[in-house]
Order: C-alpha cells, then structure tokens, then sequence
C-alpha cells in the first residue's frame, strides 16, 4: 500500500513529461495477421497451392479478405466470401489456410504469367494486414 508520500512520488514519476498523472487503459490483445509463403516461390498455374497465414487476437468468427496483385497491375480478390482466419485442418485458433487454385480469382478471371504479391487483410479492420513477398506464376504444363 502506498503511504501519502509514496503516491505524491510515483506521481511524480509518472507524470514528469506531462506534469499530469498517467493512467493506462484496459490492455487489448493485439490483432496482427502473418502470411506464411516462402520467398521465391514459384506455383504452376493449374495447380492448388495451400496459402497459409497465423494471427492473433482475431475470434473463432472473423473472417479474412486474400488478394493477390501483380506488380504494377491491379489487385484481385482470390476469393469472393469471406475466409475464417482460424479455418484450417486442425481447428486450430490463430492458424489460417485456404486451397487456391493457382491463377484464378473471384469472377472467374485467370491471371496472366507474371510476379505477383499476396495481400491478407481482417475483413473488418483492413488495417490489420499483412503482404508476401513477390513470387511468380508460371504456366509449367504444355
């Protein structure tokens, strides 16, 4: 317990920047989305390709947005509805995946060979995101 003293002396500390006293709000888990694709990769069109990712701080229900953009082109939506950022084999929270098939996007548009970049964003807060490095599509089938 702090004695009169005390409490005028932690004051003090906890406000020498300011001249007033410091209070600190109710801590929040931090939210954070990690994309987990190795760099240089390279995927076959035609092909399915498990896109993976970790998070933290994000409920059993929400959902993340995959986008994929070609360097210097537009970005496309991989995949119309929602993801559960949580969605995977195990059932495992903070884990995430979705089987892509390589080169196609929501509108059943096909991307074109090329390097692209993977973008993952909270579908509800798309500040809370993250992007691959570049990898390359390649058309590896006569």
């Amino acid at each position: 317990m702090l004695t009169g003293a005390d409490s005028k002396q932690e004051q003090k500390y906890l406000g020498e920047s300011t001249g007033e006293i410091e209070t600190s709000a109710p801590s929040q888990m931090l939210k954070t989305l990690e994309l987990l694709i190795p760099e240089n990769l390279q995927l076959c069109m035609g092909d399915e390709y498990v896109i993976r990712w970790k998070n933290t701080g994000l409920s059993v229900l929400a959902g993340v947005i995959l986008r994929i953009t070609p360097l210097g082109g537009a970005t496309y939506v991989i995949e119309s509805n929602s993801v559960l950022a949580n969605q995977n084999e195990e059932g495992k929270l903070g884990e995430g995946l979705y089987v892509w098939n390589v080169g196609k996007v929501a509108g059943s548009i096909v991307l074109n060979e090329g390097v692209y970049k993977i973008h993952i964003s909270d579908a509800e807060n798309q500040s809370i995101s993250d992007e691959s490095e570049t990898f390359r599509l390649i058309q590896c089938q006569g």
